[in-house]
């Protein structure tokens, strides 16, 4: 990307596709990085972050995500995984270039990482799913009909199971 950072998708090996599933890792710019997987709170917190700045551009940026994560494909094969093409990054960086805050992540990397946790997640057809929570949430705050603690809760796993 254009900020330096590398995106990628790795073969996973869990849920009910495990031949389909994969990982998502990304390796920051600079010499002493590692490869790391994003964790559901960092895209939570960096868009509550911008949200400060950025209130009804951070609310139109969640609800296309929100409305993507139901339209967004299935993977049915390896090869149908493989050969897909990310289609929110050129959208989102002209849409939504504005979205800017100091020490934040870049529009285009939060792009990448929920479009391809959507993607993840909609192999599985279990029910509690927590990416779709974390969003599902996260969207209605921006709406403001949740609170910023059930945000934060959203992000943790095993929130909602009963």
């Amino acid at each position: 990307m254009k900020d330096g950072f590398i995106v990628g998708m790795f073969q996973g090996s869990r849920g009910d596709k495990p031949k389909i599933d994969f990982i998502i890792k990304f390796l920051e710019p600079g010499k002493k990085k590692r490869l790391r997987t994003p964790e559901h709170m960092h895209w939570v917190v960096d868009l509550l972050l911008k949200r400060e700045k950025h209130k009804k551009g951070v609310g139109e940026f969640v609800k296309y995500f929100f409305k993507f994560y139901y339209k967004a494909p299935v993977f049915k094969s390896v090869a149908e995984r493989n050969r897909y093409k990310l289609k929110s990054p050129s959208y989102v960086r002209k849409k939504f270039k504005t979205l800017k805050h100091s020490g934040t992540y870049s529009i285009e990397y939060l792009s990448h990482i929920i479009e391809l946790f959507t993607l993840c997640e909609k192999i599985s057809p279990r029910k509690n799913k927590m990416f779709e929570r974390a969003l599902k949430f996260l969207n209605e705050y921006c709406e403001g009909k949740r609170d910023f603690y059930s945000v934060m809760n959203a992000t943790k796993p095993g929130y909602g199971r009963r």
